[in-house]
């Protein structure tokens, strides 16, 4: 039912929607860009994407592996700083073990540019507990918000 609202947000920010498609192998990451292999669930043709962001949905059943995968890999360790998250704020920039604040108003590039690790990851939706749509994509708009 609220799909034609969805779709209207995505198309005029350029997000592109793959139905019926799965991760046929780990995303590679180089630099800021992700490049995904993706498996046709009904034709089994492959096609891979390269593109600055991946948003798997796996219905309600909570698949949080490529999560764990890439934790320890990233700027942030998985970790979110509760405080920003909910008053939509940036996350805070973790490098060499400290953490640090953007100013408010600042033109950060970002955790991710800023930290070692080229990527700061957050794990939402169902990748935390089996939920609805409706609490994936306000936890998905809070991370954007955040960037």
């Amino acid at each position: 039912m609220n799909s034609p609202a969805y779709l209207q947000v995505f198309s005029e920010f350029g997000v592109t929607v793959h139905l019926g498609e799965r991760l046929a192998a780990k995303p590679k990451i180089a630099g800021k860009l992700v490049t995904a292999r993706l498996r046709n669930d009904y034709s089994g043709i492959e096609t891979e994407l390269e593109t600055d962001a991946v948003v798997v949905d796996f219905g309600t059943t909570p698949n949080d592996d490529v999560y764990f995968e890439l934790k320890p890999q990233s700027s942030n360790h998985g970790e979110i700083d509760i405080d920003s998250w909910i008053h939509g704020r940036t996350q805070p920039h973790r490098e060499s073990g400290a953490v640090t604040y953007p100013t408010p108003g600042s033109a950060s590039p970002g955790p991710a540019a800023e930290a070692s690790s080229p990527f700061a990851l957050y794990r939402i939706g169902d990748a935390v507990a089996s939920r609805n749509v409706h609490a994936a994509v306000l936890e998905g708009l809070r991370v954007g918000m955040g960037l």
